[in-house]
């Protein structure tokens, strides 16, 4: 082999290892969605007693709640008991490279290299939004697998028994893993519609056959979604599930459109233009080729429609669209400009993007795979294994699952399964309400309270001030509280309070607590918990100057002394977001030193 064909094969394989290594690399990240927790315990028991759909322990019940993901509980709650949570990531970057192995079989990306790999790049940082440990990563993956072979369904002679058996037995799997599975009768069904607008008079004696398979393939679809321990409840819960979305759509962030504040994410802004792009290039095929790609446009409209609607739908675009995007590589094939310098610009911003999320670029959660402190309840469950408590507890649903599997004699009140609208409403008004947590604890009598100080200050001031109701335990991001007048609230005979565990305070989600801890206790006038937690917060290397301020507005407020001091050697660590921070600081410095 010559020198120039060795650097043509080069130069042709650098820019896909580099997309593939910067895939890597986004999936190699901290655990920061909660539901994967309470999947691992509901496996756990699923394993011991053989039971599908098992009890739980909590106290918030939803009846409604139909199991569909138990297949994929047991094979995570398998994985994570062989490898912990390093072989369920792996488990997870397998299932996220298989299903772009199938977008770029679907799309013929790697045969139009000159576009296709600007494409592939595009789509690898569009899905990084839903880069988390959930099922729908394995609905992706069944998504794309019968994309392709729909798109590659040969109309010219009747279906091999191979191919209706391998798509049936897929349907199986995916109805056994996730509420997504719905889309596999309604691909078929599109397909079937694309056949019946595409084909002219004259070739329908050709297609026949091929219609009649896909007839046959449509009844075997629909059987595959009721071969489930719940059969027709399987689409029951499905329904509950849409039902709920709808309800709850402006409560669940994820449920939201990509607007808004999700704008402030430049990745969300690329979907948007991508979006655009897949219109655009949807209209030049409805106008050009409207009834010979039909199978396209129609997945393309619903690919447009549900990621439009909601933030968790991104990656449907991208997988919806994969028809689309092989129609127009196939017409941009011929039209190559700057091909090698294409090649060398895509890869060579692959590998900047995977170094840049290796050395921290996109946050400290952006490579590595380890538990999350913001995320879950790490340092409090060690308090707990130290301190042996069991009683009744309130508890973020985030910290749901994570207490759940690991503590599964604890009674908690809820998860972050939401399944039922008014009773997960009433949830989240406990969270922020102190009025509502307090009627809920009427009902239920908790023990102790966990709450996340960014979401619960309201009601975490309301209980400081309770005398029924006692801070024993606090870090950077919970607090627990107990119940004096519970049995199981005598446990918590000393307070615990270690704001600080070495978190990176630049980040935004600890510096955000860090300053709503300080906001509670100058509320809750507590000077003593306020100067415990700057002389805490003065072990970080940076400190958010709105910690800094609140500190020294209450000691001049209060005239405090000691928690002027505090604050005033915090200075030379400060963090603004703008010079007039600076200002504001120096302004009550000086008047700090004021005769």
């Amino acid at each position: 082999m010559s020198k120039t064909s060795s650097s043509s094969q080069a130069l042709r394989w650098f820019p896909w290892v580099a997309i593939a290594v910067l895939l890597a690399v986004r999936l190699c990240h901290e655990w920061f969605g909660p539901d994967i927790w309470y999947h691992l315990a509901l496996g756990e028991r699923i394993a011991r007693t053989g039971a599908t759909q098992p009890a739980d322990n909590l106290l918030l019940q939803q009846p409604a709640f139909v199991n569909v993901y138990w297949l994929f509980q047991l094979l995570v709650r398998g994985t994570f008991a062989l490898g912990g949570i390093v072989g369920v990531s792996a488990l997870f970057i397998a299932c996220w490279f298989a299903a772009f192995a199938c977008w770029l079989r679907t799309t013929g990306a790697g045969r139009c290299a000159a576009w296709g790999v600007g494409l592939a790049l595009a789509i690898v940082l569009v899905c990084q939004t839903r880069f988390e440990e959930r099922p729908e990563v394995f609905s992706f993956f069944f998504l794309a697998l019968q994309i392709d072979a729909l798109a590659r369904w040969d109309l010219a002679a009747a279906p091999r028994r191979s191919a209706l058996v391998s798509f049936t037995l897929v349907q199986v799997l995916w109805s056994n893993v996730h509420g997504y599975f719905v889309f596999g009768p309604l691909l078929v069904a599109a397909k079937l519609v694309s056949v019946a607008v595409g084909t002219p008079r004259a070739d329908w004696p050709r297609v026949r056959p091929a219609w009649r398979g896909l007839w046959l393939l449509a009844v075997l679809t629909v059987v595959a979604t009721l071969v489930s321990p719940f059969g027709l409840r399987n689409w029951t819960g499905v329904l509950t599930l849409w039902n709920f979305f709808g309800t709850m759509r402006h409560e669940v962030q994820e449920f939201l459109p990509p607007t808004g504040a999700f704008m402030a994410l430049w990745t969300v802004k690329l979907f948007w233009l991508g979006w655009a792009t897949t219109l655009l290039a949807a209209l030049y095929v409805l106008v050009n080729a409207a009834r010979r790609e039909a199978f396209a446009l129609l997945l393309a409209a619903v690919g447009l429609w549900l990621s439009a609607t909601s933030f968790r739908n991104i990656p449907l675009l991208v997988f919806f669209g994969a028809p689309l995007a092989a129609v127009v590589l196939q017409r941009l094939a011929a039209f190559r400009p700057f091909e090698k310098l294409s090649a060398l610009t895509v890869g060579a911003a692959a590998l900047g993007l995977a170094i840049g999320a290796v050395a921290g670029a996109f946050g400290p959660s952006s490579f590595g795979i380890r538990e999350s402190p913001a995320a879950s309840p790490i340092h409090f469950a060690g308090y707990l294994r130290a301190d042996g408590f069991r009683g009744t507890l309130f508890n973020h649903p985030a910290d749901g699952g994570y207490l759940e599997f690991h503590f599964p004699a604890l009674r908690l009140y809820g998860d972050s399964r939401y399944v039922e609208a008014e009773p997960v409403r009433e949830y989240f008004a406990a969270l922020r309400r102190p009025e509502a947590f307090r009627q809920l604890d009427e009902r239920h009598h908790f023990d102790a309270a966990l709450f996340k100080i960014t979401e619960s200050r309201a009601v975490l001031l309301a209980l400081a001030t309770d005398p029924r109701w006692r801070l024993a335990y606090a870090d950077l991001h919970r607090a627990l509280l107990v119940n004096l007048a519970s049995p199981a609230g005598a446990f918590a005979r000393v307070r615990l309070l270690a704001f600080y565990r070495g978190e990176d305070l630049a980040v935004r989600a600890n510096g955000e607590a860090a300053l709503q801890w300080a906001v509670l206790f100058a509320e809750a006038n507590d000077p003593d918990d306020l100067l415990r937690l700057l002389h805490a917060l003065g072990a970080a290397p940076r400190i958010p100057a709105a910690v800094i301020e609140t500190g020294l507005r209450y000691g001049l407020a209060v005239r405090n002394a000691p928690v002027l001091a505090a604050a005033r050697t915090l200075r030379s660590k400060m963090i603004v977001a703008k010079p007039a921070d600076t200002e504001v600081i120096d302004r009550l410095l000086a008047q700090t030193t004021a005769p």
